[in-house]
């Protein structure tokens, strides 16, 4: 039942809402993929043809969600078949595959509850991690020799989706895949075998992206003078992000055990005295803690609270269920991974990683429900690991759905306040507040008073890649400018004389000031024509439209 309203909730959700800051870069970079000269991530090599098969924001947004629930549901059917003939017992029956299924697909869907799903670096990242795990999974149970390889090929081109997307996940989630195939295999040289046919189809995959949508020569270039983009924005070495990493992912953690403290202490007493009382006080301390603590609540605000529920109902639920697994290497190395994975897809974020991995909770969602299903010595053991596992489930459930209801990322208004439709060019029709309705018509006035032309030149001042597709534009050899720096890294590699058919978008100073310029702008306003202003309602973000003269 969570399954199917979470998915409910999604399909309703598909139209609505037009950012303009980070879903607008990611579907300008599958729009206009051959006019991406600088980037840190070839997504668009993903997401390019994406949009040419979908065309419009709501079907390129159902295309990301096919993506993530159709990985994890096979996540889960690795897991469930990889666990068959262990100490654990697997959900054998069609009832039980459904429930680890049902589980997998509400933790993937906890995506949405952060921003909608058109395909980017994050989503294809899990989606690629889910599906590259759950077919490695499906080849420790296969013997025959040809079908084995044949499906480590496809985790090799699974990780290729993921790397290109995001190459730290991409290398974080090889390695973790690599130590379950030494630990869970077999005898050594198909253990070898198997990690070169992942390799080899790591090497294909990432190939075949390469050379269908650009040449080797083009993308080094692009990648390394992407990453000079970057580090204007991302200024922070390596060991101190992942040290970072660790006293976050500590205060969190040590903040999430004060909140459900009487929860964790009567799961402990249960377990050290098996006294029914104690379990019953842990099921009735879970539930008034999750709702008075707002813990079922989704939202821009609610990340923390979101990940500290979901992180300590984990936590339990493996400390409860983890007895059933007898002393078996393959069923804890499976357990394990599950619990990592998510991690592996969070390497690299510029966030708090313990708040990232928010958007890749399929595998816990799998491991739960499988360890729910295990033989356990009490009948209350059972009905505690099923009931924390339960409250997984719904705890996501609840913050996927209650998120249409509450502040989204970067929209003024709830999704269920995004209900005016209107027509933002190749987007096709899509649904927004009153406020941001009135955006668009002024964007769109302004086109118009300045003739701006489908496919003109875009130089947007400062993070506003979404007015380009309100204007039919096309950015400056990426989309991602956020300071003068890199704009005037971007206006320096570009042709010569380009300004002089562009469109530039100006977001104003709190003061109603204009941002600082780049040098190839220092004449600015001389040769542009104004063509309009209008606000964005987010931060009330006041943007005008200038056009070239010449153009």
């Amino acid at each position: 039942m969570s399954a199917l309203l979470v998915i409910s909730f999604c399909l309703w959700s598909l139209d609505r809402g037009l950012e303009i800051t980070d879903e607008a870069y990611y579907l300008l970079l599958g729009m206009h993929p051959d006019a991406v000269k600088l980037y840190i991530s070839a997504q668009q090599w993903v997401t390019g043809p994406l949009w040419q098969v979908t065309g419009s924001l709501m079907s390129f947004r159902a295309a990301g969600m096919v993506l993530l629930m159709a990985s994890a549901a096979l996540l889960a059917i690795g897991a469930t078949s990889a666990l068959r003939q262990t100490p654990l017992p697997s959900a054998d029956d069609l009832g039980g595959r459904s429930r680890v299924i049902a589980a997998s697909l509400v933790g993937a869907l906890l995506y949405a509850a952060t921003i909608n799903l058109s395909p980017c670096y994050n989503l294809l990242a899990s989606a690629g991690a889910y599906a590259a795990a759950g077919l490695l999974l499906l080849s420790l149970r296969t013997d025959d020799r040809w079908r084995r390889t044949g499906l480590l090929l496809l985790v090799g081109i699974a990780l290729a989706v993921e790397f290109v997307s995001k190459p730290s996940s991409g290398v974080a989630t090889l390695c973790l895949l690599a130590f379950w195939l030494l630990v869970a295999g077999q005898s050594l040289p198909r253990k070898m075998i198997g990690l070169a046919s992942v390799l080899a189809g790591f090497a294909c995959g990432a190939f075949a992206l390469a050379v269908t949508q650009t040449t080797i020569a083009d993308a080094r270039l692009a990648l390394s003078q992407g990453m000079e983009l970057f580090r204007m924005v991302q200024v922070e070495p390596v060991g101190a992000r992942l040290t970072r990493y660790l006293v976050e992912f500590c205060r969190h953690s040590i903040d999430a055990v004060e909140a459900f403290a009487v929860v964790i202490l009567a799961v402990s007493l249960y377990l050290l005295t098996r006294r029914l009382i104690f379990a019953g006080l842990a099921i009735l301390s879970l539930l008034y803690t999750l709702v008075s603590g707002r813990y079922l609540l989704g939202g821009v605000d609610q990340y923390v609270l979101q990940m500290q529920a979901a992180f300590v109902l984990f936590l339990l639920g493996l400390l409860v269920a983890l007895p059933v697994c007898k002393a078996d290497r393959r069923t804890g190395a499976i357990v394990a991974g599950l619990a990592l994975l998510p991690y592996t897809v969070a390497v690299g974020t510029g966030n708090a990683i313990f708040t990232q991995v928010i958007v890749s909770l399929a595998p816990w969602g799998v491991a739960l429900a499988l360890l729910a299903a295990g033989d356990f010595p009490r009948k209350a053991d059972k009905v505690l690991a099923m009931t924390l596992c339960a409250a997984f489930v719904a705890t996501v459930a609840a913050q996927i759905i209650s998120s249409g209801f509450r502040a989204p990322y970067h929209l003024q208004a709830p999704l269920i306040a995004q209900s005016q439709a209107v027509t933002v060019g190749e987007l096709g029709s899509v649904r927004v507040d009153p406020e941001t309705a009135n955006f668009v018509s002024k964007l769109q006035l302004a086109a118009g008073t300045c003739g701006i032309v489908s496919g003109a030149p875009f130089l947007g001042l400062y993070n506003i890649p979404g007015v380009a597709l309100v204007l039919e534009t096309v950015p400056l050899s990426t989309p991602w400018l956020n300071n003068v720096a890199q704009a005037d890294a971007v206006l320096t590699r570009a042709p010569p004389g380009i300004l002089g058919s562009s469109v530039v978008a100006l977001l104003l100073n709190a003061d109603g000031s204009r941002p600082e310029l780049p040098a190839a702008l220092e004449s600015f306003p001389a040769g542009f024509e104004y063509c309009g202003e209008a606000t964005y309602p987010f931060g009330s973000q006041r943007i005008q439209i200038w056009s070239s003269r010449a153009s």
